[in-house]
């Protein structure tokens, strides 16, 4: 089946964004590419700033569609849909404020996914100032966690020591992230065309149960040997995700279940992606769980509810 290639772009105010897009608009010229424009004010000024390297621009205005989409923002969904035969990709350019969580959750939802193939989350950060902002807007620190990679951008106006301590800060905010580095918002497409699979890297092993040293963000990988009810992870992960997102902000990783299968899970905000992987193996479930002071004992109990218990043997 045909699909869109989607690419959301995010980013705290003037990281780079506009120009990082337009960096990938040049190398995929001879591809039929959409683009969507949202800007909070009423005038969109980064419409004016990217070239013209697509067949249609959309502008959303007034509003951030990670927040505030609405029929208008499906409708256009829908017109993309009905053009699919005739469009290769889609780069959505979201406001500098947007909690993009919400927005990935909708590309990750089985009606949408048949038609938007969403490739990466690509979050920009200016190196100069990034951990400034980090520590006053908790809107940056959300977006570091939603990304599946992290583009430090104008790296040439900081020292390379300061350069590999912020990397490592990063990692410890999002240790699932695929971590690139450039000057002038270039980057290859091949990088982001990479499927991130980072779950049980030495990165992870080393963050686990770390803390970031803004708001309390904290990092848990959960492990077990035993196999996972999928049925009722299910369940209970759509209810804790529906009651606990305000806390908990991601969750990334493979399980093995109880029907043979390997699953790749994923959340984003309120919305759960559950993939199977007929051709993954895998010895034990590895979970990551992201947010806002979670508790490696909550994610435990969580968890204890969906695992496959043995039998007992009633002594006679």
């Amino acid at each position: 089946m045909n699909t869109i290639n989607t690419y959301i772009l995010t980013g705290f105010l003037g990281a780079g964004k506009t120009t990082v897009l337009n960096h990938l608009l040049k190398q995929v010229a001879d591809k039929k590419n959409i683009i969507v424009e949202n800007e909070f004010g009423k005038v969109n000024i980064d419409k004016q700033l990217v070239e013209q390297k697509y067949d249609q621009l959309y502008e959303l205005t007034n509003g951030c569609i990670c927040c505030t989409y609405d029929e208008g923002f499906y409708d256009l969904l829908n017109e993309l849909y009905v053009r699919k035969n005739e469009i290769n990709n889609l780069f959505i350019e979201t406001t500098g404020v947007a909690d993009v969580s919400t927005l990935k959750a909708l590309f990750n939802r089985p009606d949408v996914k048949n038609h938007f193939s969403l490739i990466n989350t690509i979050c920009v950060v200016d190196a100069e100032v990034v951990e400034e902002f980090l520590k006053e807007h908790i809107e940056v620190e959300r977006q570091l966690i939603a990304a599946d990679i992290i583009v430090i951008n104008k790296i040439n106006h900081v020292n390379p020591i300061y350069l590999k301590e912020l990397q490592q800060k990063i990692l410890v905010i999002n240790p699932l992230a695929i971590i690139l580095q450039t000057a002038d918002g270039y980057l290859a497409l091949k990088d982001i065309n990479i499927k991130n699979h980072k779950i049980s890297s030495l990165s992870i092993a080393k963050s686990t149960h770390n803390k970031s040293l803004h708001n309390n963000i904290v990092t848990h990988l959960y492990e077990t040997d035993a196999l996972i009810n999928i049925l009722a992870f299910q369940a209970t992960i759509s209810i804790t995700m529906l009651l606990y997102n305000h806390q908990i902000y991601r969750v990334k990783g493979f399980i093995k279940a109880n029907d043979g299968q390997t699953y790749l899970f994923q959340s984003a905000g309120k919305g759960i992606s559950l993939e199977p992987l007929p051709d993954k193996k895998i010895d034990k479930t590895q979970l990551v769980f992201i947010g806002k002071n979670v508790e490696y004992k909550s994610i435990e109990r969580i968890m204890n509810q969906t695992l496959v218990k043995p039998n007992k043997i009633n002594s006679i």
